[in-house]
C-alpha cells in the first residue's frame, strides 16, 4: 500500500501555527473582556490592600527600632551597666546615647530619667546635628541645651539655649507610669526644647524598677519625630497619584506621605477630618461613616470618596495590630485612574500583542517553515549529548538569526550550567565543612536527658550550637559540668556562616583561658568587634549544666533566655538578665547568672529566634505561647522528642518543612 501524501511542511507548519496564535488571540481577547468586567472591583481592593499592607511593615519598622532600643537601656540600667543614680554618672551616658541615635535611622531621640527625675536626652534636630538636653531637678534650674560635636562632647560653658521643665508632667514619663507593665507608647505630643518652632513626635517609654525596693529607677524613653515618620513614608510607591497617612485612634494625624501637609498647627495636633489636604481629609471622613465603609475577607477597611474636582479614590486602612504598638491606623488613598490605567494597560497590551503575534506567526511561519527541521534536529542531538553527561558538547549555529540566537542561548545556558554544577560543589563542601562545626551527637550524662537539632533556610547559616568539653576555663573544679552554647547570626547564608565559625573559633580558643562565663563572653565580643563587618552581629547564649543536674550557670549576649518548665507545679519562668549582642558594643562586660532547674522531669529549652518567629501562610509568628503549650502536652516524654515534636509542629505550622529562617533549639530535661 503506497505511503498517503502529507502536505509539506512549509504548509503544514505555519497553517497549524496562524491556527493555534488566532485561537490563543480570541481567547486572550475573551478573557481580558469578560474577566476584567467580572474581577475589577476585586481587583482593585487588592491593588489597595497590597500598598496598604507595604506601608504597615514599613511603619512596623520604623516602630521596631526605639521598641527594641528602649528594652536594650532599659536592661542595661537593670543590669546596672548603664549607672544613672546620679547626674554625674547620666553625664557619662552621652557619648553611648550617641552612638545608638547614629545607629537607628529611625530614631529622632534617646531620653534617660533616673529616681531623682534628673533628665537627659540626645535628639537628632532639623540641620543633621545632634543636640544635648540636660535637666538637674534642683530648685530654680532650668533644661538647658548643648550642641554635640562628632565625638559626643559639648562646651558647659556655651549652651544654645534653656527652658522650665518638669518630668512628671511629660507625655513620656506618664505613658511609662501608667503603661502595661511599665510599657507603653506616648502619645503625640510636643517635644520641650528652646526652639521658636515645635517639634512634635512620639517613642517608646520604658519604667525600670529597682527589683529590690519595688521603688522607680528610672524611666526610658526612645522617640521619633512626625517630621521623620513623614518624611519615610514618602519613599512608599503607593501610585503615581496616591496618598498615605496615618491617624491615631482618637483620629489625630501623626504623619502623611508628603512631608510638606501639616499635622499641627502651632502646637495644636489636627484632625485628620480638619487637615488643609483635601485628600486626607476626604478619606478621614468617609472612614468614619460606617454605612460607607465595608470590610472585605482579608480584613482591610475599604471606602470611595469623590472630590469636588470630579475625582474619584479608592481608600484602604488597616490598624498596626500588634500588641505591643500604638493604636495606629494606616490609610492609603489610590485615585482610580491610577487603579484602572494599569487594567487598560493589560488590555491594550494584550491587543497588541495578539496583532503582532498574528502578523509575524503569518510571515515567518511561510518564510521559516522550510528551515525549521533541520536546526530543531542538530539541536536537540546536542541537548541529548548534555543530557547523557558530555558538558562539553557545543551547539552548532545553523538556520536564521533566532536559530543562532538560540545557539547562543544555548551555549550560554551550558556554560551557566558548568559554573552551577561547580558553584553547587562548593556549597556542598562549605556545608559539609559547617555540618562538621556542629556536634556530631549530644552528651550523655545522668542526670540530664539532652537532645540538640539545628535546621539552616540555606545551604549553609548563621545558627551554631555546641557542647565544649573544654570547661575548666569557666569549672575550675572541673566538677563534671556541661557547657552548652547556642548563638544566631544576623541573616543566613555564606556570610553568616563565615561569622558563626569565626564566632565558634574564638569560644573555643577563650575557653582554653580561665575565667567566668561573662569573661568568655567578653573576650569573645573583643574579637568580633575587630572581625565582624558593620552592621552585622551575633546573639549567644551560654550554660554550665551542674553535675547533678539541679542547677546551672549562664550568660547571654543579646539572645533570648532560656525557658525553664516546671511540670509537677506547672510553671514556666524565663530567667532575666543578658547584655547587648556581640560584635557591637567594644568594651562591653558580660555577666554570669546563676538559675536553679528544677524537680525531676524539669525542662530547659533555648532557641534561636527562627523557632517563634516561624510564619504561616498568613504571616502570623509562631511566638513563644505556642511554644510552652507544646512544652507542656509533651512534658513526660524524652528530650529527642520534644525536639522532633517541636520541629514537626513549626513545619505545620508554616505548611512547607524548609524554613525560611534558621532553626536551632537545644532541649534539656531533669532525670
Amino acid at each position: 500500500m503506497p505511503p498517503r501524501r502529507r502536505l509539506s511542511v512549509s504548509v503544514t507548519y505555519p497553517a497549524w501555527l496562524l491556527a493555534l496564535v488566532l485561537g490563543v488571540a480570541f481567547l486572550l481577547g475573551t478573557l481580558a473582556v469578560g474577566g476584567t468586567k467580572r474581577t475589577s472591583a476585586d481587583l482593585l481592593d487588592r491593588i489597595t490592600d497590597q500598598a496598604t499592607e507595604r506601608m504597615r511593615q514599613a511603619v512596623l519598622g520604623t516602630l521596631s527600632g526605639p521598641r527594641r532600643l528602649s528594652e536594650m537601656n532599659a536592661a542595661l540600667i537593670s543590669t546596672g551597666q548603664f549607672e544613672v543614680g546620679t547626674f554625674a554618672q547620666m553625664q557619662q551616658l552621652v557619648p553611648t546615647l550617641m552612638i545608638q541615635l547614629r545607629s537607628f535611622a529611625g530614631v529622632s531621640a534617646i531620653l534617660v530619667c533616673n529616681e531623682r527625675r534628673d533628665t537627659i536626652w540626645v535628639e537628632r534636630i532639623a540641620d543633621g546635628r545632634t543636640k544635648l538636653a540636660m535637666f538637674r531637678n534642683a530648685s530654680g534650674e532650668d533644661c538647658r541645651e548643648w550642641i554635640l560635636d562628632a565625638q559626643g562632647r559639648f562646651d558647659p560653658d556655651d549652651p544654645i539655649g534653656s527652658f522650665p521643665y518638669r518630668p512628671e508632667d511629660r507625655p513620656w514619663y506618664l505613658a511609662a507610669s501608667g503603661g502595661t507593665d511599665g510599657r507603653g507608647w506616648s502619645p503625640l505630643y510636643v517635644w520641650a526644647g528652646s526652639e521658636v518652632l515645635p517639634v512634635v513626635g512620639c517613642g517608646r517609654s520604658v519604667l525600670v524598677l529597682d527589683t529590690d525596693a519595688d521603688a522607680r529607677s528610672a524611666v526610658v524613653d526612645v522617640g521619633f519625630t512626625v517630621q521623620a515618620l513623614s518624611e519615610q513614608l514618602s519613599d512608599i510607591q503607593i501610585s503615581p497619584n496616591g496618598q498615605v497617612f496615618i491617624m491615631n485612634a482618637s483620629g489625630h494625624l501623626v504623619a502623611t506621605g508628603s512631608p510638606e501637609v501639616p499635622t499641627t498647627q502651632g502646637e495644636k495636633i489636627l484632625l485628620a477630618g480638619n487637615a488643609p489636604d483635601p485628600l486626607v481629609a476626604g478619606a478621614a471622613k468617609v472612614l468614619a461613616d460606617p454605612e460607607r465603609t465595608y470590610v472585605d475577607p482579608r480584613g482591610f477597611r475599604h471606602a470611595s470618596f469623590a472630590t469636588p474636582e470630579g475625582g474619584s479614590y479608592k481608600v484602604s486602612s488597616e490598624d498596626v495590630d500588634v500588641a505591643w504598638g500604638p493604636d495606629w491606623t494606616l490609610v492609603t488613598i489610590i485615585p482610580e485612574s491610577d487603579l484602572l490605567a494599569g487594567v487598560r494597560v493589560v488590555q491594550d497590551r494584550l491587543v497588541y500583542s495578539g496583532i503582532a503575534v498574528l502578523v509575524f506567526a503569518g510571515i515567518a511561519g511561510f518564510l521559516l517553515a522550510r528551515s525549521i527541521v533541520n536546526p530543531i534536529v542538530a539541536l536537540r542531538h546536542t541537548a541529548s549529548r548534555i543530557i547523557d553527561g558530555d558538558l562539553e558538547a557545543t551547539f552548532e549555529a545553523r538556520g536564521g538569526r533566532e536559530f543562532l540566537e538560540l545557539s547562543d542561548d544555548l551555549e550560554e545556558l551550558t556554560r551557566a550550567l558548568r559554573e552551577r554544577l561547580a558553584m553547587r560543589s562548593a556549597l556542598a563542601v562549605a556545608m559539609e565543612v559547617q555540618q562538621h562545626l556542629l556536634p556530631g551527637e549530644t552528651p550523655e550524662l545522668e542526670h540530664v536527658d539532652v537532645a540538640a537539632t539545628s535546621i539552616y533556610s540555606d545551604e549553609t547559616g548563621g545558627d551554631y550550637f555546641d557542647f565544649p568539653t573544654q570547661i575548666e576555663s569557666i569549672s575550675s573544679e572541673c566538677d563534671g559540668s556541661t557547657l552548652v552554647a547556642i548563638g544566631d547570626v544576623t541573616g543566613h547564608g555564606i556570610g553568616a556562616a563565615l561569622i558563626m565559625a569565626t564566632a565558634r573559633s574564638a569560644l573555643r580558643t577563650r575557653l582554653h583561658s580561665v575565667g567566668d562565663i561573662g569573661t568568655v563572653l567578653t573576650d569573645v565580643n573583643q574579637v568580633l568587634v575587630q572581625d565582624v563587618p558593620s552592621g552585622r552581629f551575633m546573639t549567644l547564649l551560654m550554660l554550665r549544666i551542674s553535675p547533678d543536674g539541679s542547677s546551672f550557670r549562664w550568660g547571654s549576649a543579646g539572645h533570648d533566655p532560656p525557658i525553664l518548665y516546671d511540670p509537677q507545679r506547672d510553671r514556666f519562668r524565663e530567667p532575666d538578665g543578658g547584655g547587648v549582642p556581640l560584635g557591637i558594643v567594644q568594651d562591653h562586660e558580660y555577666e554570669e547568672y546563676a538559675g536553679e532547674f528544677g524537680g525531676p522531669g524539669s525542662l530547659l529549652v533555648v532557641a534561636t529566634d527562627g523557632v517563634w518567629e516561624t510564619a504561616s501562610p498568613e504571616k502570623e509568628l509562631y511566638g513563644k505561647d505556642r511554644l510552652r503549650d507544646l512544652l507542656r502536652r509533651h512534658a513526660s516524654e524524652s528530650a529527642q522528642s520534644i525536639a522532633d515534636a517541636i520541629i514537626r509542629e513549626l513545619d505545620e505550622f508554616r505548611g512547607s518543612s524548609r524554613p525560611l529562617d534558621d532553626v536551632t533549639l537545644i532541649v534539656l530535661k531533669r532525670r
